[in-house]
Parts: structure tokens; C-alpha cells; sequence
């Protein structure tokens, strides 16, 4: 279908951006894979992915464990076989994550949104951009959340938070490869916070993961899928405060590398709420939504269910 690209840089690369000198071994045998990856159509690329997925899925890795658990968790109603079904879908929708991000940042934008085959809830971004109020977009840790900040890029002017990684070649790479797509990548220090205050006065749109676990006294304790999750209120916080228009969505993969469906929807009223718990509450109820419509696209890898003593040494909140 055809997308909007007016605002999409003109430029017309092949291949990841290059690494910045000197770097580690690692950076560089991460851009190698995720180029080698990239010069696969999607279908052979998201194949490969399934095959790399099947076998993390025999593996008794940390993370693997960690979906397992969750799954087992949030769906209680399941029996073993259909838990383990979902357990291997899951890891193989988590290698595809990691594969197409070589595929989506090698190519130019238009021939990236090209594979964007349907928009639901298209009319509520475009009334949001309309309306000149800033955006609030949640964006999960569901489907291609990368194909999704790119589309995000070619509608609106988009701000998103950034966590920068501990490897320094492998973090210029990724911030390289997500800029060229016109997206604002902000810091989560004080100074970025700053700064996202200041694009969303400004009338801006902020994109933020707001499923991750948040560190100490930044989280409220919510429902998500009938159990406590530790969930962060700076997004809660940012909707009382700047009453912006807040949308949730996600880009759903498509069996058979055919492309992906962006899905956009808004959260309940209460997400308004003066009450940080009630508005974490139903920012939740939103995500759950979501993920209940493409259950095995989910990172449930990600530990979303453990106590406070332990979400001070979380990840900063709202990062991607």
C-alpha cells in the first residue's frame, strides 16, 4: 500500500552505516551479521530467523527460560503442549526481531515502507498530526518495533528516548542507523529529560517503550495479564502534566516475510488520570490488547514480573 514519505530523508544507501574507529570485536561482528542478514529479502531473512529461533529453543538459555515462565504465568488456561507451541513461536518472532533489523536498516526508506501491506487505525494518527497537540506514542516491546519508529518518522516529527549500550562502536551504529531515518534519538539522562519535555511543549511527538521495568521509585505496580508488573509513570506523569493525544501501537509481522501491519489504537480515558496507578493501569490494559493480538510477537524474554528490590537495577525507563 502507499505511504506518506514526505518527510523521509532523500537518500538512496545500500548496506548498515559504518562503524565508527576504533571499535570492539563485538561491534563489528554484530554489523557483520546484521548486514549479511540485510542482504536477504525478508522472507529468506525472517526464514533464517525461524531456523536461528528453533534452535535458541532447544537451548536451556536465561531468556529462553524467561519467556517460559512468563508464558506459563500469563496463560494459565493453556496446557503444556499449546504453552511450548507458543514458547517456540515466541523465540523464533525473537530472532526475527533481531534479523530484520539488518534488513530494515540497510535499504531506503521508501523501499522499508513499500512492505507496510495494511494501517489499522490510520484516520487516529492522522486526526492526532492534525490537530497540532503533541503525541504521546507507546510503543512496546511488541512486533517490529523498529519498522514502526521508521513509519512513525514519515508522518510526524518524532522524538524517542535512548538508552545508550555499554559497548561504544555498537551503540554509534544502532543511533546511526536509527537517525538516518530522520528520527530524534534523546539521552535518558536529566539532560534528555529536558529535552523531551521540550519537544512535547513544543507540540512535538514522543515516542517511549513503556513496558519497560523501571528502576526504584519510578514505577507504580499495575495489573498486566491479571498479575503485578513493576511499570514505570513517566509516561502516566508526561499525560497528567502536557495532556498531549496518547496513541499505542505496534507493526505486526505478516507469515512468510509478506511485510507487516502497523496497528494504532488509543488507551482508555483513565489513562488521563491524576491517579499514577489508575493511568499505569490502564497504559496496560492497552499494551495487553495489543500483545493478546499477536501473543508470540511479545518479547516476553523480558522479566516484567519482579519485586522492587529488584527494579533498581533495571534499565532506565522509556528506552529503546
Amino acid at each position: 500500500m502507499a505511504t506518506d514519505t514526505s518527510l523521509l530523508p532523500e537518500h538512496h544507501w545500500k548496506g548498515l552505516p559504518p562503524l565508527q574507529l576504533p571499535c570492539s570485536r563485538k561491534a563489528r561482528v554484530g554489523r557483520f551479521i546484521l548486514n549479511s542478514l540485510g542482504k536477504l529479502p525478508l522472507w529468506l531473512n525472517h526464514g533464517v530467523a525461524s531456523v536461528i529461533g528453533t534452535i535458541i529453543f532447544c537451548l536451556p538459555l536465561n531468556y529462553r527460560n524467561n519467556a517460559r515462565d512468563n508464558l506459563k504465568r500469563c496463560f494459565p488456561e493453556y496446557g503444556p503442549l499449546r504453552r511450548s507451541f507458543m514458547l517456540l513461536r515466541t523465540m523464533q518472532e525473537t530472532a526475527k526481531n533481531f534479523a530484520e533489523m539488518g534488513y530494515l536498516w540497510a535499504r531506503p526508506p521508501r523501499k522499508v515502507l513499500a512492505k507496510i501491506r495494511e494501517i489499522q487505525g490510520e484516520h487516529l494518527l492522522d486526526q492526532a498530526v492534525a490537530s497540532g497537540r503533541p503525541i504521546l506514542f507507546g510503543a512496546p516491546h511488541l512486533g517490529a518495533w523498529e519498522l514502526l519508529s521508521i513509519f512513525l518518522a514519515s508522518r510526524t516529527r518524532i522524538s524517542s528516548l535512548y538508552r545508550a549500550r555499554k559497548d561504544a562502536g555498537l551503540d554509534r551504529l544502532i543511533l546511526d542507523a536509527r537517525c538516518r531515518f530522520g528520527a530524534n534519538m534523546i539521552s535518558t539522562d536529566a539532560a534528555g529529560i529536558r529535552s523531551l519535555i521540550k519537544h512535547l511543549r513544543a507540540g512535538e511527538t514522543i515516542g517511549i517503550l513503556p513496558d519497560h521495568r523501571p528502576q526504584s521509585q519510578q514505577g507504580v505496580y499495575a495489573p498486566f495479564f491479571g498479575h503485578p508488573a513493576y511499570t514505570a509513570t513517566l509516561f502516566p506523569k508526561l499525560c497528567q502534566r502536557y495532556k498531549p493525544v496518547v496513541l499505542c501501537g505496534f507493526a505486526r509481522r505478516l507469515s512468510f516475510g509478506r511485510g507487516y501491519c502497523i496497528h494504532i489504537c488509543e488507551p482508555g480515558p483513565e489513562i488521563y488520570s491524576s491517579d499514577e496507578q489508575e493511568s499505569a493501569a490502564a497504559l496496560n490494559a492497552t499494551i495487553e490488547t495489543l500483545a493478546r493480538s499477536a501473543v508470540s510477537q511479545y518479547q516476553w524474554t523480558y522479566q516484567r514480573f519482579t519485586g522492587s528490590e529488584q527494579a533498581g537495577q533495571s534499565e532506565p525507563l522509556g528506552t529503546s
